[in-house]
Order: structure tokens, then C-alpha cells, then sequence
């Protein structure tokens, strides 16, 4: 179940700037590093720059937890908890009643999130990241091979951005689970082409259960020496 909660404190007016920087610094990490942090928000208070809130949603407990003992989170702590004055922070937990925003449960806003954080993971080598946005019984389907387990297909697809220059995401369409993702691939020797690649998402609770991938397998076919599909 997603966790909502508002952290709200305040500082003294000459530690202000320290605090805005650790927090200019603290929420990137998140965003690149916690993909259990649904969201992470920062505020000022407008007529008072003394005050912030922070509002921030966990996809459970488990990632509340991840998120609470980081060395982000405690370097972040040791910045703004000498500039506080009032007390220390207040958390306060909420259940979400209403949102005109898309959630874990809205398929098309979900789905589209899970697959623009998929290959940002990917872009960067984030194995781990990626792990997480695949269901336990997902299902690749290539033109050489099928994927049955997700770490069986993260293996061949760590050794494929290992030769990879760039892979540009170009579109994104969702309906429902489904999404259609349309990328550029560039790669070095020994597969030195840019290949354009269609493939095909299932989304389900958060995670991606089925892909089918489409592409010119022509330049590739040495990377799969007799490799029937399994």
C-alpha cells in the first residue's frame, strides 16, 4: 500500500540557503536512485522562507524503509537539523481519499511512467532499477531468443549496452496497459549500426509482465550464433 506523507519544519533565516542547496542536491539522488519513491516534493513557503514542506509518496513500507536509511538521506539530515528552530521535523502519514492525477492504479499514467523510468534506468546502466520495474514472470520475445525470467533477459541485455552508444527514446504510446515504445539504438563494434526498435509493453500493477521486440536483426545475428528460441 502507497505510504503519502508531509514532512513540515523550519529554519533560521541565516541557515536558509545552506538547507535549499541539500535539498537541490538530495532530491536528484532520489529521482535516480529510488524507484520505490513514487514522489518526492520540496516546498518554501512563500510569505515565510523560513518554512518548507516536503511531501512524498512510497510505493510500500519496504521502500519507506530503503528510502529512511540512505546515506542521502542522513547527509541531508546532517545539513538542516543545526539550522532548525521551532523544533524538530513533523512527519504526518495520510491514506489518499481523491487525485485528478495519474496513480499506481491508472493504467495509462502508470504505464507510461514505468517505461520512461525503465530505459532512463537503462540509459544509465541501472541494472538493479531495471530488476524492479520487471514482474517475476515476465516474458521477452525477440527475434532470436525468448526470455521466460527477467535476470535471464537482463543478462543478454547488459551484455547488449555494453557495446551501446546511445539509446534514444523517441515515443511513447500508451493505451491502457499497453504501451508502444519506439527507440534508436546505436552500437559499436562489434555491431556498428543504428537501429530503429518497436517493441511492445504489458503493464501490470507497476511492473512490465510481457515485452515483444521489432527491429532489422540483420547487423545482430552474430551476436546470436544458433540461438533458437527457449
Amino acid at each position: 500500500m502507497p505510504i503519502y506523507t508531509i514532512a513540515e519544519y523550519e529554519v533560521r533565516s541565516t541557515g536558509i540557503e545552506k538547507v535549499k542547496r541539500a535539498i537541490e542536491e538530495f532530491v536528484p539522488y532520489v529521482q535516480a536512485n529510488e524507484a520505490g519513491t513514487r514522489m518526492y516534493l520540496a516546498w518554501q513557503k512563500e510569505e515565510d522562507p523560513t518554512k518548507f514542506v516536503h511531501f512524498f509518496i512510497f510505493e510500500n513500507e519496504a521502500a519507506h524503509e530503503a528510502h529512511s536509511k540512505s546515506a542521502a538521506v542522513k547527509r541531508f539530515e546532517a545539513a538542516y537539523q543545526p539550522e532548525l528552530t521551532g523544533g524538530n521535523v513533523v512527519f504526518t502519514d495520510y491514506h489518499q481519499v481523491a487525485s485528478n492525477q495519474a496513480t499506481e492504479n491508472d493504467g495509462e499514467g502508470n504505464a507510461r511512467q514505468v517505461l520512461q523510468k525503465y530505459y532512463e534506468a537503462a540509459q544509465r546502466r541501472d541494472f538493479g532499477t531495471c530488476r524492479s520495474y520487471l514482474n517475476d514472470d515476465f516474458l521477452f520475445k525477440g527475434l532470436f531468443r525468448t526470455y521466460h525470467h527477467p535476470d535471464e533477459y537482463l543478462a543478454d541485455f547488459r551484455q547488449l549496452l555494453q557495446i551501446t552508444l546511445r539509446l534514444d527514446v523517441q515515443k511513447i504510446v500508451v493505451q491502457g496497459n499497453d504501451v508502444m515504445v519506439l527507440f534508436e539504438l546505436e552500437t559499436k563494434a562489434p555491431v556498428e549500426a543504428t537501429t530503429l526498435v518497436a517493441e511492445w509493453h504489458q503493464v501490470v500493477n507497476g511492473k512490465i509482465t510481457r515485452v515483444q521486440s521489432v527491429f532489422d536483426g540483420r547487423p545482430f545475428e552474430a551476436m546470436f550464433p544458433a540461438s533458437p528460441s527457449r
